[in-house]
């Protein structure tokens, strides 16, 4: 439920998975807790770095050590108070996961992230996410109870193909949407959202449209002229007493 917070996908998340710090047999996945992070060897064949559980880290930097990884995964990390102040200095970073954290805001340096996919899920206390200035293919915002806005600008590009918005408690897209105009999926399910801007006309591109379970009243006209979708996703808007023409939607 968006209204409460529950740590049982915490208590789950910690017995499934070692409880300091384990190595695969090709050293190419590494999972820690953020108190063990510091005693970490450098591991240049590391692919896929996780960190997990209670405790804080101090300096938390990683391309010196791991300069190589293509995930990096912060999964319900109850204590944390910091983020990677160097990711842009991972050459193959492509997908960043920020799960389960209790920041209220995050650090305005994880602006800059520049990578294919990235998770910021189930985070309780979330209420703020710095612009996005790096370049992002696929954006994730789902499950974060007490988000109501999100920042600006989503990424530096025109690139982004995928933006999920699902289960947060946004009360309105940002204005700057219409400049994705290469967006194949928008799910904005599980909001408040009362409307939709007019300007989704701009997304001409989309396949994807899922605006169920929100408070709007009216659906804009301009849905009907996005003639490339495929699917459009429509459940339990309790509000809404006629839909705009759709006969154009042939897809």
């Amino acid at each position: 439920m968006k209204s409460a917070w529950s740590w049982l996908c915490f208590g789950y998340l910690m017995v499934i998975v070692l409880l300091s710090c384990t190595h695969n047999a090709d050293d190419h996945i590494i999972t820690a807790d953020p108190q063990s992070f510091a005693t970490l060897e450098p591991n240049a064949a590391a692919l896929t770095l996780n960190i997990q559980g209670t405790g804080n880290i101090a300096g938390f930097s990683i391309s010196e050590r791991f300069p190589n990884i293509e995930t990096l995964s912060i999964l319900f990390t109850p204590d944390l108070t910091t983020l990677p102040t160097d990711l842009n200095n991972l050459p193959n970073l492509r997908k960043v996961e920020l799960i389960g954290t209790t920041f209220i805001e995050f650090p305005e340096h994880i602006s800059n992230i520049s990578v294919q996919q990235l998770h910021i899920a189930h985070n309780p206390l979330l209420i703020r996410i710095p612009d996005i200035n790096g370049s992002i293919e696929e954006l994730y915002i789902q499950n974060n109870p007490q988000l109501t806005s999100l920042p600006t600008q989503l990424s530096s590009s025109r690139d982004l193909r995928v933006l999920n918005l699902s289960n947060n408690a946004l009360k309105t897209l940002p204005s700057t949407l219409q400049q994705y105009d290469g967006l194949r999926t928008l799910d904005v399910q599980g909001n408040e959202l009362q409307s939709l801007p007019e300007s989704i006309k701009s997304l001409r591109r989309l396949r994807h449209l899922d605006i169920s379970d929100n408070p709007v009243s009216t659906l804009p006209i301009s849905l009907g002229q996005l003639v490339d979708i495929e699917e459009l996703i429509v459940h339990n808007l309790d509000r809404i007493t006629k839909l705009p023409d759709l006969s154009g939607l042939r897809r």
